[in-house]
Order: structure tokens, then C-alpha cells, then sequence
């Protein structure tokens, strides 16, 4: 049996156990994001694992062939030539669309800094003193704060290095201050999570393996919740949940009377603003999780992720070998 084959159905079957578990377990449940992140990266356990097949490829075209018995022998694997010439066209094609994603990736975050480069302006020192003050008591680096002439909704966090907020002057010119101050302390707590980064590496993630379906269950997944839990942060912050729920109802008045062109943490569809403007209204705050449940430190988001991925091979292995797929 293909060894390509094998490990794309071992670990989308495993990918998809973690996705179902994921919406049974209660919305807190601290680890979410990580076993998400472990979804999207799982099947580089099967690319990884199939870097045999081109070897096996490689000899079948140098015509390492058993001229009796029609298979392709490399060190001390045996193939049929025709499986392993499939198997390692498989494997380079992965890696194709692996480096493609790579590339999208990057190419759409310079894109990025290009059009906030060119479209934003230095926010007034006002607002900046403000986003700093917030910043300091949510422990977060101070960013900078931008303006984008837009007569839309737009509240968004970038960078890699040094977080960028961007606001339009639509929310400048209707929020009063309790509401400004509840977007900003949700943008920033975007920046505590690195979510910019996160998202980013996800998103890569799911374009290498757009062809299964758990990748796409397993952003979605990480979008929405990312959420919710920097509302969390704000409220945390603020205290002041009426603030947030306001602004987003004025966010979702503008958007039913016009369309929104722009996809941004508080321009969701309606029905997951309306969501979120309930959940803020009827969960009492002293239910609200504490902030350490969304702030983990990325090296041990990174570390908790590694060792599931190490895991995940020996079970990968394991299965593999039980199904007798790869080398005989």
C-alpha cells in the first residue's frame, strides 16, 4: 500500500478526533488553541514521513529495477515501480504546495505593510497616550497607533515584530471614549495573544493542506475564538462590558445598512457580532476567565504543540505499521 496514502488518512483521521473533541470540550477549556494549532501542523507528520517515497522515486528513474520481479529497489526498500513512482509524485506535489504557501504568505503579509503604509496616518497624541495606558495594564509592548481615512468600521492588529493598530476614522468620529477605549483594549489584547502571528502561521498552514478538510474546520475554529477570549482580555481590562457591546452594536448597525467590504476582528458577519453582543450582556462578569487563560507565553504554546506533533509520529508509526503500509 502507498506510504503517501497511508499517512495523509492517518493523520487526517487523527486531525478529525481532535476537531470533534474540540467541539465538545467547554468553550474554556485552556488548551484549544494549541490542539487547533496541532490540527493545522499534523500533516507535515505525513510529508515528513513520506520524504522515502522520492528516494524511492529517485532510484526507480536511475533504473535500480529487479528485471524479474518489476520492482524498484532502493537500499532496503522495495517497491513496485509504478507505486513508487506514484508515491513520489505525491510527496513532491505536498512539497509544492507547501513552498506555494510559503510564498502566499509572505507575499500577502508585505502587501500588507505596503497598503497600511500608504493608506494610514500617525494617530493624534491623544489616542496614542491612551493606547499606551492600556497597553502598560495589559502588560503588552506599546504599539502604534494609525488612522485610516474610511467612512467604515475598521479595527485591526499587525506586525510581526512591532504590533501596528489601525482604527478608521468611522470609529474615531461615533465611538465616545468608553467605547474607543474597549476597541483598543480588544486590539490590544490581539497583541498580548500574538494572534497577528498565529493567524498568520495557521493560515499558511491551512493553504499547505487545503485539500483536507479538518484544516479549514481548525482555522475557523481559531478566528472565531480569538475572538471572543480578546473580549474577555478587554473586559478584564475595562470593566466595562457595556462599552464593548456598544460599540460592536454600532458596528453591526452600519453593517446591515451597508455592506461591509472589509473582513476584520469587529466587522464579522452579523450573526457573529449579534453573538457576541449577547454573550457580553448576559455573562456576568465575575464569570469572565481569568487573563492568564489567553495570555500563555508562545514558547509554551510552541513547546505544547512540538510535543504533540512528536506524539502524534510514534502514533502515526504505529498505525502505519499495523495497516502494513510503506517499505517491505
Amino acid at each position: 500500500m502507498m506510504l503517501v496514502a497511508c499517512n495523509l488518512l492517518v493523520t487526517g483521521l487523527g486531525a478529525a478526533v481532535a476537531v470533534i473533541l474540540l467541539r465538545r470540550a467547554p468553550a474554556h477549556w485552556p488548551w484549544r488553541r494549541e490542539v487547533q494549532l496541532f490540527v493545522l501542523t499534523a500533516p507535515l507528520v505525513g510529508l515528513m514521513l513520506g520524504i522515502p517515497s522520492v528516494a524511492s522515486l529517485q532510484a526507480c528513474v536511475g533504473g535500480v529495477v529487479s528485471p524479474t520481479q518489476g520492482l524498484c529497489v532502493s537500499g532496503n526498500t522495495v517497491l513496485s515501480e509504478r507505486m513508487a513512482a506514484i508515491d513520489g509524485f505525491m510527496s513532491l506535489g505536498m512539497a509544492a504546495i507547501v513552498l506555494g504557501a510559503l510564498v502566499l504568505g509572505v507575499v500577502r503579509h508585505m502587501l500588507l505593510l505596503q497598503v497600511m503604509k500608504r493608506t494610514t496616518l500617525t494617530a493624534p497624541p491623544e489616542l496614542q497616550a491612551l493606547t499606551n495606558h492600556l497597553a502598560i495594564q495589559l502588560g503588552a509592548t506599546q504599539p502604534r497607533l494609525r488612522l485610516r481615512t474610511l467612512d467604515q468600521p475598521l479595527a485591526l492588529t499587525y506586525g510581526l515584530r512591532r504590533p501596528t493598530l489601525v482604527l478608521s476614522t468611522w470609529m474615531v468620529n461615533r465611538f465616545d471614549r468608553r467605547e474607543l477605549e474597549a476597541v483598543l483594549a480588544h486590539e490590544l489584547a490581539h497583541v498580548v495573544r500574538r494572534d497577528y502571528l498565529v493567524l498568520w502561521l495557521a493560515t499558511m498552514c491551512r493553504d499547505a493542506f487545503c485539500y483536507l478538510p479538518t484544516s479549514w474546520m481548525a482555522l475557523k475554529q481559531l478566528q472565531a475564538e480569538k475572538e471572543v477570549a480578546c473580549d474577555d482580555l478587554a473586559i478584564d481590562i475595562t470593566q466595562s462590558p457595556l462599552g464593548l457591546a456598544s460599540a460592536l452594536a454600532k458596528v453591526w448597525q452600519q453593517a446591515v445598512a451597508v455592506p461591509l467590504g472589509l473582513a476584520q476582528g469587529l466587522t464579522e458577519p452579523n450573526d457573529v457580532i449579534e453573538g457576541r453582543i449577547t454573550r457580553l450582556l448576559e455573562t456576568p462578569q465575575s464569570t469572565t476567565p481569568p487573563s492568564s487563560t489567553y495570555t500563555r507565553p508562545l514558547t509554551v504554546q510552541i513547546a505544547a504543540v512540538v510535543g504533540m506533533l512528536m506524539l502524534g509520529t510514534i502514533l502515526t508509526l504505529g498505525m502505519l505499521v499495523l495497516m502494513g503500509c510503506g517499505p517491505v
